[in-house]
């Protein structure tokens, strides 16, 4: 049931006065077509009337089953849907989501593919490149230059995205380099040569074939 309008200024001047007068509260509501409550609650405060907020719905999630919530999801890769399985919580995930991203200690954020680097490794960048400016196209071609791609048949490597704790360390997305299901391909040039294309599909290459 909605609420009904607050006290305008004039019944707000005019209820006190028949009160001081006498009047009975239901004499009161009668005469300015108002509920008795509404009469009584101005009554019993008059300066604090209009001024409380209401406090909404309540929380679906208990103090303890939020707690339990964060302890889960923190710098974890689960989604909504499995944190709510696991912790048997009869709400939807879009509450669990927004519970989450309420919290001020929470952020969902993808996960950096590798370290920050360091000064030390720039400082070593730049003299790579510096070293390499002196080189002539001679040099260049005995260089080999090659790549490799590798492919999982078997889904991707993880879930990229998880629910970072502001209070922990970020976590690094870790490739699989081998193992699993998947194809890996070579390839690379030298010169103005180029190398033959090679496809490995064992499950754990070996060092030796990894160099030939």
């Amino acid at each position: 049931m909605g609420r009904g309008k607050v006290l305008n200024e004039h019944e707000r001047g005019l209820i006190p006065g028949l009160s001081q007068g006498g009047r009975t509260i239901r004499d009161i509501a009668a005469r300015v077509q108002r509920s008795k409550n509404v009469i009584s609650n101005f009554l019993r405060a008059p300066l604090e009337y209009g001024r409380k907020k209401s406090p909404g719905r309540p929380q679906k999630l208990s103090p303890t089953d939020k707690r339990r919530l964060l302890r889960a999801a923190s710098n974890e890769t689960k989604c909504s849907n499995t944190l709510r399985q696991e912790l048997g919580l009869s709400v939807a995930s879009q509450s669990i989501r927004r519970t989450l991203h309420n919290d001020p200690n929470f952020q969902f954020k993808k996960m950096v593919s590798a370290p920050m680097m360091l000064p030390l490794h720039l400082v070593a960048r730049e003299n790579f490149a510096c070293e390499k400016l002196t080189w002539c196209p001679a040099d260049w071609y005995k260089v080999i230059w090659s790549d490799e791609k590798k492919f999982n048949l078997d889904g991707p490597d993880g879930f990229a995205f998880y629910w970072h704790d502001l209070r922990k360390d970020k976590r690094i997305f870790s490739r699989r380099q081998g193992g699993g299901n998947s194809v890996m391909f070579w390839g690379g040039f030298v010169g103005r040569r180029n190398a033959n294309w090679c496809c490995s599909k064992e499950i754990r290459t070996q060092r030796t074939t990894y160099r030939h």
